[in-house]
């Protein structure tokens, strides 16, 4: 399949992404679902305009994963108590990750895809610091999930799992 096309369907995918995280949003009130309405329609931008990869592409195994690691979060309960304070702390977790992945996203840009490929190495921004922002930033805001809601421990487990695998399959493309 073509870049092109490859990034046109991945968009799509991303927005439907964006449509599931506003309904959730909706339902629920968390600012964490409003943050992935942000992060999903940003997505969708930059794997439109994309750069061509550069070498092999990864296997259907890990850009599937990959793809299911941007949908775990849509799975998060919303709190299984009415504590305000646990909400706000969790809403300024969210905040926080969120600002730390949207910043490796917008650094990365038009070198973003969904799943592991060479489309350019960055090393400027965030990424002059360490090698993977954009997971560490969802990990900081997911874990503000399962602050609300003891269940949310079984998501975030399954989803920094597979983050840990996309990260080692994206070092091992850019040989990093």
């Amino acid at each position: 399949m073509g870049n092109k096309t490859s990034g046109i369907i991945g968009s799509l995918v991303m927005l439907s992404f964006g449509a599931i995280s506003f309904y959730r949003f909706y339902t629920t009130g968390l600012i964490f679902f409003l943050l992935m309405v942000f992060r999903d329609v940003l997505a969708a931008w930059f794997l439109i305009r994309r750069n061509p990869n550069i070498g092999e592409d990864s296997n259907k195994f890990f850009a599937l994963a990959s793809y299911i690691s941007s949908a775990i979060p849509l799975f998060y309960y919303k709190e299984s108590f009415n504590n305000s304070n646990l909400v706000l702390a969790a809403g300024l977790i969210s905040i926080i990750g969120f600002s730390i992945s949207t910043l490796a996203l917008i650094e990365l840009g038009n070198s973003f895809g969904v799943s592991p490929a060479n489309r350019g190495m960055i090393s400027s921004g965030v990424y002059r610091f360490m090698n993977h922002p954009m997971y560490l930033g969802y990990v900081i805001s997911e874990f503000g999930c399962v602050l609300l809601n003891p269940l949310n421990v079984i998501i975030y487990i399954l989803s920094m799992s597979l983050y840990y695998l996309r990260a080692q399959s994206e070092s091992k493309i850019l040989k990093i």
